[in-house]
């Protein structure tokens, strides 16, 4: 029975739904079994792609890989696989599909969207009676409500961007 190897990130962003599309893979074709690894965050984005594709037949990437993918073309371009690839743009955040285009293919699907986002509970704002902001005065204006009523992402590697 055929076996594909994949390698994704060791997070359960980037795990749990490669298992889940491997399972719903294997219902509608039972002849083939796709095994999943996961390799940490920090080898994610040291390793060189063209040494993971060596090893492995499917791969989570992250865009800035394309074109080192393009260049040494240790990846098929999924236009070859995947009919009307073009539709998957509709499903994305922003730009997220077009970011895995590069010279002229798709080399890999936006599964997970680093993307600003902003959140609020509108409980808490109707407590205090404002609305939620719309500006950035207005979210300073907001801060002041008392400490932690607005908060960032402090994961180091949110921080940093």
């Amino acid at each position: 029975m055929p076996t594909l190897k994949g390698i994704t990130w060791k997070h359960d962003r980037g795990l749990a739904p490669m298992l889940a599309t491997a399972a719903a893979f294997r219902h509608e074709h039972p002849d083939v079994i796709i095994e999943w690894e996961a390799r940490s965050l920090q080898d994610f984005g040291d390793a060189s792609v063209a040494a993971i594709a060596a090893q492995y037949d499917l791969a989570v990437i992250d865009h800035p890989f394309v074109g080192e993918i393009a260049r040494t073309a240790c990846f098929l371009p999924l236009e070859e696989a995947i009919p009307g690839l073009a539709d998957f743009a509709d499903d994305s955040v922003g730009l997220s599909h077009i970011s895995y285009r590069y010279d002229g293919s798709h080399w890999a699907l936006a599964i997970d969207a680093a993307a600003q986002m902003a959140g609020y509970r509108s409980d808490l704002l109707d407590q205090v009676g404002l609305p939620v902001p719309k500006t950035w005065p207005e979210v300073l204006e907001l801060s002041r409500v008392r400490r932690g009523f607005v908060s960032l992402a402090l994961t180091p590697v949110d921080a940093l961007i």
